[in-house]
């Protein structure tokens, strides 16, 4: 064998191992090239969940932020129904203490006029024993201005 032929020889060998190491960095990055399509499917898919995370998140703040504004409003609310509550309450109060007073009042005029309708019955009665009276009195007057006058006639004839 000569030279030329195991020159040949060992570049057909050499050949034939850079055919197979380029075969198995081919097929290593084809794999890769796989692995890294997979990795940036993988890597949008999460940009658009990130995205879609985001905007529900963006929604929820904005439902947050009216829920907290409604929760703020209903605040004010209570408070000024409290408020409110209390001022009837004081009024309930008052009120039911002007009543007792006009009750207690009420009760004094009612005897008051009770001793005063009394008193008016009494002079009403004692009014008509004296109307009775002087109208017997004008009677008794008349029947001795008639005698009167007949002792009269009779004196004069």
């Amino acid at each position: 064998m000569c030279i030329r032929d195991r020159a040949r020889l060992e570049l057909k060998s050499v050949k034939k191992v850079l055919a197979d190491f380029l075969a198995e960095q081919k097929e290593f990055y084809q794999q890769r090239s796989g692995k890294i399509g997979s990795l940036q499917g993988m890597l949008e898919e999460s940009e658009k969940l990130i995205k879609s995370l985001r905007a529900q998140l963006m929604s929820s703040t904005e439902k947050l932020e009216i829920a907290l504004k409604e929760n703020e409003r209903l605040q004010e609310t209570i408070e000024a129904m409290k408020k409110y509550v209390k001022e009837a309450r004081e009024h309930s109060e008052r009120m039911e203490e002007e009543e007792k007073i006009a009750r207690v009042e009420l009760e004094k005029i009612t005897k008051e006029l009770n001793e005063k309708v009394e008193k008016l019955a009494k002079a009403l009665v004692e009014n008509k024993q004296c109307k009775l009276t002087i109208e017997e009195l004008q009677e008794k007057l008349k029947q001795h201005e008639s005698i009167d006058k007949e002792a009269t006639n009779t004196h004069n004839e």
